[in-house]
C-alpha cells in the first residue's frame, strides 16, 4: 500500500453489494460498476467522493455485515475500531448491533495487522505458515496453513505424512514438506512462516532453491523461534525472535507482528491434529495398519458438536444490522406467528435470570401430564408362561417394595438361568411405572436391552449408555507435571441411541431405559429438551437461528445419506428449502420449504405433509442465547474472583494459565455456542448453584410418586460403581482446579454422589444378583435398620431354573500343568460340540493361553476375551462362541456376571489365588457361566481349598441339591436351552437399532 493509499480486506462483498439497489448520481454508478467487478477500494472512492454520507454508511453496514474490513487512512493510517464504529452506528445494545460491533471490530483488527505486516515485508494479503509434529519417533507429519488478508483459510489447509527420515530431523521434514507444498502450484505467497530458527530456515530456503530455482518460491521466507515455555505465556512471547533468509534477526517479542504468530500457530495446530489421527489410529486399532500418505485435503473436517449453522449467517447480520438501525427492510414483510423462545430479549438481571431458569426446570417436572402417552400400559409378551416360582418371586418383590418395613428396597436373589430378566419384565408390567434398569457394563446393558426387548416388544425399550468408544479426561499430574488434555472417540450410533432414550422419556410413560452408570452423569437440563413447533408462515432467518441454538449444523457433504442433528440448505426455484435430520434417527428427515418471500409455505416429516412440525434439540446440552449471555457474565465473574485468589497466593503461573484458557472459552461459547471441555462450565449454563447436584438421565422421567422404578442388575457391582463414579472423578477434578486449569466451578460438573442418589431420586428399586452382599445391606440398613441386623438379608429367591437344569458340578483339581490338563478337557469337549470357558487370573497369562493352542497344534478353535478390547470386538467374540465358530474363549474378569452362554465346561485356573478374583462371590459368578448346559462342570484347579473355595463349593451344592429334589418330586427331567437368533442379534451394540 503506497503513500496516501487505503487498505481493503473484503471476504464475500462482491454478492453483497450486487444485492443493494443503487441509482442517483455518476458517482453511485461508478461505485455499483466497481463493486460489481470486485474492485471494492474504487467504489469506497467513489462512495466517498459522490458525498452521500447516508449511501456511505451504508455501504459499511455491507462490507461489515459480511464479516470484511474497511480501513482508511493517509500515510497507511488505518481507522480505529473507536473511530469506524461511531461512523457506522450510534450507541446501543440491541443485538444486531452487538453483532455490528463484533464483526466490525474483527475487520478492523484484520486491517491493523495488514498494515503492520506491510512494514515488514511490503505486500502481505497471502501468508503461509509451515510446521512438522512427530509420532511416537515413528513418522512425521508437515503441515501448510495459509493467512489470506488477515484471517485463516480453514479451506486450504493441508497435512502430508513425512516418510523415512531420522526421528525429531525437523529441518529435513520441513524440507521435504515444502517440496511437496510448491509442486502443488497455486498463487506465489508474499511471506512463509517458518516455525523454526535459523537453521530450519536455511533448510526451507535451501529446498526451495535446489527445487524451483526460486520460480515457484515464496517472496520472502522468515522463521519465528519460540520463547521460553516453562514462564508462562508472557514471557514466552517475550522470548520469541523472528529472523530472515539471511539468519538476521528482524523482530523480537511484541514487535513480532500478529499476523505471523497467527500463520505459525495455524500451521502448529494443523501439524499436532495431524499428529494425533496417526497416534490413535496406532494407539486405537486393532492391527496398526500404515498412515494414508495425504491425511486431509482441500476441505475443513468439520466438528458435529461446535459447528455453528452458518448458511444463513449473512443475511441474519444483515437483517440485524438494519434493525438497529430502526429501518425497515423490504424484503422481509412478514412476521413470524410465534417467535421461539431462544431469541427473546435477554435478562439484564443475572439474578432474575438464574431465577428464571431454575423455575422452567421446576416447571418441567410438573408438566402436565395430558402429553404424555401410553400413560401405564406395560404389555408382557413371552412364548411361555411363568413358572411357579417365578410368580411367587416376582410377588415378594412387588409386596416388598410397598413395605415401609423394607424402605421401598426389594432383593431378587437369583442363580444363573433361573429367568432373572424374565422376572424383571414381570415385575415392571406389573408395576406400571417407568423404569431404569441398571447394568455394571456396556456389554451387560447390551444383552439386557435385547432380552427386555423381545419380552415388552409393545413398549418403548430404550438403550443409554456412554457414548465413548474410548475415552480418557482431562488431568493433571503434580508429581510428574504434566497435562493430559481429554481424547475420546465417540461412536455415533450410542449417541443415537441415547437420543431415542430422553425423546421417549418426554413424550410417554411406556418407557424401560436399560443403562450403566453412564446415567449418573450430567446431561442437559430438560426443560431445554423440549420440542419447538415450526407452522407455516414462519421466517426463514428465525427459524435457522433457532435451528442453531437447538444444536443442528449445517451439512454441505454431497453424501446421500445426511448426518444426524444436520441441516441441508438447497434451492428449487425461488424457493428455499431446508432438510433436517433428526437427531434420534438420521433417516427420520423433516423437509420444510420457504417461498420467495422466505416464508415457511411447506412441511413434510417422514414423508407426509404436515402444518406443524416439532422437532427436539440436536444436542442434550443445547442452551437458549439468554442463558449463553448471563453464563457468560457469570463465568467471567468467577474467573476475576479466582484470579485474584491464585494471585494472592503467589500462582501466576497458573492464574495466567486460567485467564487464557476461560477467556478463549467464553469467546468460543458467544459465538458457537459451545467450546472444547464445555460441560466443565455446565453449572453456569443450567443457572445452578454451587454444591447443586447435576441434572442426569434421572431429571428426564416424565412427573409422579415414585417417578420410576429402578432395577439394579448384578447390584454386588453395580451399587459400588455408582459411589466409586462421583470420588475418582472429584479427586480428578480438583487437581486440575488447583492448578490453574479449569475454574472451581468446574467440580459441579460432576456425577452424583451415592447419598444424592439414593436419598433424592430413587424411591423404590429392585437389587438383582445371585450374590449379593455389603452393598445391599449398607442401602437397607439405612433405609430399614432392623431389617438390616438380620444374619441373611431378606430376599425374594430364584433358585428353579424354567429348563430344569441343574448347578454345575464343581470339582476340584491339582494345579501342576493346569493349562495343559484344561486344554485337553476342552478339547475333549469340543469332540462333543461342547464349547468351554477357561478363566485365567491375569490378561497376560489368557493370551498366552491361547498361543499355547496353536503351539501344541490342538484342533481347538479358542480366542482371549480381554478388558483391553473394544466393546465391540468383545460382543463379536461372544458371538462367535453362540454360533459355534469358537470352541472356547479365556478370559480374566469379563466372563463372571451375567453373560449368557451354554456352555458345558469351565476351568478356573489358580483358584487357591486369594483375592477380589477368587472370593467367594467371584467363584459363584465363575461357576455360573456352566449353569445353562445339562452337563455343566466347574473345575477349579488348585493345590489348597481355600475359604473361599469352599463356601463357594457349598452354595453350589446346596442349590443343586434343591433343585434335584423339586425334579424328583414332580418325575421331571431337564431339558437343553435354546438360543433364540433375536436373542443372539441383540447383543451387538451395532445391530441394537435394528433388533
Amino acid at each position: 500500500m503506497g503513500p496516501g493509499g487505503l487498505m481493503v480486506v473484503l471476504s464475500s462483498t462482491r454478492a453483497w453489494v450486487r444485492g443493494f439497489v443503487v441509482s442517483g448520481s455518476a458517482g453511485r454508478r461508478r461505485f455499483v460498476a466497481a463493486a460489481q467487478e470486485d474492485r471494492v477500494a474504487q467504489a469506497v472512492v467513489e462512495l466517498r467522493m459522490g458525498g452521500s454520507k447516508e449511501l456511505w454508511r451504508r455501504s459499511l453496514l455491507i462490507e461489515f455485515g459480511g464479516l470484511a474490513g474497511v480501513a482508511i487512512g493517509n500515510g497507511g493510517r488505518p481507522w480505529t475500531s473507536r473511530e469506524a464504529w461511531g461512523e457506522l452506528l450510534s450507541t446501543g445494545e440491541g443485538y444486531g448491533q452487538r453483532r455490528a460491533l463484533e464483526a466490525l471490530e474483527s475487520g478492523c483488527r484484520r486491517a491493523e495487522d495488514l498494515v503492520e505486516m506491510s512494514r515488514l515485508a511490503g505486500r502481505a494479503r497471502w501468508i503461509e505458515g509451515i510446521d512438522v509434529s512427530h509420532t511416537r519417533g515413528e513418522w512425521t507429519t508437515f503441515a501448510c496453513a495459509r493467512v489470506i488478508d488477515g484471517a485463516v483459510d480453514e479451506e486450504a489447509g493441508r497435512v502430508w505424512r513425512v516418510p523415512g527420515g531420522a526421528p525429531g530431523d525437523d529441518c529435513s521434514a520441513l524440507a521435504y514438506g515444502i517440496e511437496q507444498r510448491l509442486r502443488e502450484g497455486g498463487p506465489r505467497a508474499d511471506l512463509l512462516v517458518v516455525d523454526g530458527g535459523k537453521a530450519q530456515v536455511a533448510a526451507v530456503s535451501a529446498a526451495i532453491e535446489r527445487a524451483f530455482g526460486g520460480g515457484r518460491a515464496p517472496r520472502r521466507v522468515v522463521g519465528l523461534a519460540k520463547g521460553d515455555r516453562n514462564e508462562g505465556v508472557v514471557a514466552m512471547r517475550e522470548g520469541e525472535t523472528l529472523y530472515d533468509e539471511t539468519k538476521q534477526v528482524i523482530a523480537r517479542g511484541d514487535a513480532v507482528p500478529r499476523l505471523v504468530r497467527l500463520a505459525r500457530d495455524a500451521a502448529h495446530s494443523r501439524a499436532l491434529r495431524g499428529h494425533r489421527e496417526l497416534r490413535d489410529a496406532a494407539f486405537l486399532e486393532e492391527e496398526e495398519k500404515p498412515p494414508p500418505p495425504l491425511l486431509r485435503r482441500g476441505r475443513k473436517v468439520k466438528n458435529k458438536k461446535t459447528e455453528a449453522l452458518d448458511i444463513l449467517e449473512r443475511e441474519r447480520l444483515r437483517r440485524s444490522l438494519l434493525r438497529g438501525l430502526g429501518e425497515t427492510d423490504p424484503l422481509v414483510a412478514v412476521t413470524t406467528k410465534s417467535r421461539p423462545s431462544c431469541l427473546s430479549p435477554l435478562d439484564h438481571d443475572d439474578e432474575t435470570a438464574r431465577d428464571a431458569q431454575r423455575r422452567r426446570r421446576d416447571e418441567f417436572v410438573e408438566r402436565d401430564d395430558a402429553r404424555l402417552k401410553n400413560k401405564n400400559e406395560f404389555v408382557l409378551t413371552a412364548p411361555y408362561e411363568a413358572t411357579e416360582p417365578q410368580k411367587r418371586a416376582v410377588d415378594d418383590v412387588l409386596s416388598r417394595l410397598d413395605c415401609d418395613e423394607s424402605g421401598g428396597l426389594a432383593l431378587l436373589k437369583g442363580a444363573t438361568g433361573t429367568g432373572k430378566t424374565y422376572a424383571i419384565a414381570r415385575i415392571i408390567a406389573k408395576r406400571g411405572l417407568p423404569a431404569l434398569v441398571l447394568a455394571p457394563n456396556k456389554l451387560l446393558a447390551a444383552q439386557l436391552y435385547g432380552e427386555i426387548k423381545d419380552l415388552l416388544r409393545h413398549n418403548a425399550v430404550e438403550y443409554f449408555v456412554s457414548y465413548y468408544d474410548y475415552y480418557r479426561p482431562e488431568s493433571f499430574s503434580a508429581t510428574l507435571d504434566v497435562y493430559s488434555s481429554k481424547r475420546s472417540a465417540i461412536n455415533d450410533r450410542l449417541d443415537e441411541l441415547r437420543h431415542r432414550a430422553t425423546k421417549s422419556l418426554t413424550s410417554r410413560r411406556d418407557v424401560v431405559v436399560v443403562a450403566s452408570v453412564s446415567c449418573v452423569y450430567g446431561l442437559g437440563v430438560p426443560s431445554a429438551y423440549e420440542p419447538t413447533a415450526f407452522r407455516r408462515g414462519d421466517d426463514l432467518v428465525a427459524v435457522a437461528d433457532t435451528l442453531r441454538v437447538l444444536g443442528y449444523t449445517s451439512d454441505d457433504d454431497n453424501d446421500d445419506a445426511a448426518s444426524r442433528g444436520s441441516v441441508r440448505v438447497s434451492a428449487a426455484g425461488a424457493s428455499t428449502v431446508l432438510t433436517i435430520a433428526q437427531p434420534a434417527d438420521a433417516r427420520a428427515t423433516v423437509v420444510l420449504e420457504f417461498d420467495d418471500r422466505d416464508r415457511l409455505q411447506s412441511a413434510i416429516e417422514a414423508g407426509t405433509p404436515v402444518d406443524e412440525v416439532q422437532l427436539l434439540p440436536a444436542s442434550h446440552y443445547a442452551a437458549a442465547a439468554r442463558d449463553l449471555e448471563r453464563a457468560s457474565r457469570d463465568i467471567t465473574r468467577e474467573l476475576d474472583e479466582r484470579l485474584v485468589e491464585l494471585r494472592s497466593l503467589g500462582k501466576s503461573a497458573a492464574a495466567d494459565r486460567l485467564e487464557s484458557r476461560t477467556l478463549s472459552d467464553l469467546e468460543l461459547l458467544r459465538d458457537t455456542g459451545t467450546c472444547p471441555g464445555v460441560e466443565n462450565y455446565s453449572r453456569h449454563l443450567n443457572g445452578a448453584a454451587p454444591g447443586d447436584p447435576p441434572v442426569t438421565l434421572l431429571d428426564y422421567f416424565p412427573p409422579g410418586d415414585p417417578r420410576f422404578l429402578l432395577i439394579v442388575d448384578e447390584s454386588h457391582i453395580t451399587v459400588g460403581q455408582l459411589g466409586a463414579a462421583f470420588e475418582a472423578d472429584r479427586a480428578r477434578k480438583r487437581n486440575l482446579v488447583d492448578h490453574g486449569f479449569r475454574l472451581p466451578s468446574a467440580l459441579d460438573n460432576r456425577p452424583l454422589s451415592a447419598r444424592e442418589f439414593w436419598e433424592t431420586k430413587v424411591d423404590r428399586a429392585v437389587f438383582v444378583s445371585a450374590t449379593p452382599g455389603k452393598h445391599e445391606r449398607a442401602l437397607l440398613k439405612s433405609r430399614a435398620p432392623e431389617t438390616a441386623l438380620d444374619a441373611h438379608l431378606p430376599a425374594a429367591e430364584l433358585v428353579i431354573r424354567p429348563t430344569l437344569i441343574l448347578d454345575p458340578v464343581v470339582l476340584v483339581k491339582p494345579a501342576s500343568d493346569q493349562v495343559d490338563r484344561a486344554l485337553d478337557e476342552c478339547v475333549t469337549r469340543a469332540s462333543r460340540h461342547e464349547r468351554s470357558i477357561l478363566v485365567a487370573s491375569t490378561r497376560a497369562a489368557a493370551k498366552n493361553i491361547a498361543k499355547r493352542v496353536a503351539e501344541r497344534g490342538l484342533p481347538l478353535r479358542v480366542e482371549a476375551l480381554t478388558g483391553d478390547l473394544k466393546p465391540q470386538k468383545r460382543l463379536d467374540i461372544l458371538a462367535r462362541l453362540r454360533a459355534r465358530h469358537l470352541d472356547a474363549i479365556v478370559g480374566v474378569n469379563l466372563l463372571r456376571e451375567g453373560i449368557d452362554l451354554d456352555v458345558s465346561l469351565v476351568c478356573v485356573l489358580d483358584a487357591d489365588k486369594e483375592g477380589f478374583l477368587r472370593s467367594d462371590t467371584a467363584l459363584i459368578q465363575i461357576i455360573g457361566r456352566a449353569a445353562r448346559h445339562v452337563r455343566g462342570t466347574a473345575l477349579l484347579y488348585a493345590d489348597d481349598v481355600t475359604p473361599s473355595m469352599r463356601r463357594a463349593i457349598d452354595e453350589t451344592d446346596a442349590r443343586r441339591a434343591v433343585q434335584q429334589a423339586y425334579n424328583d418330586r414332580r418325575q421331571l427331567q431337564a431339558t437343553p436351552l435354546r438360543w433364540s437368533k433375536s436373542y443372539a442379534a441383540a447383543t451387538a451394540l451395532g445391530g441394537l437399532a435394528q433388533h
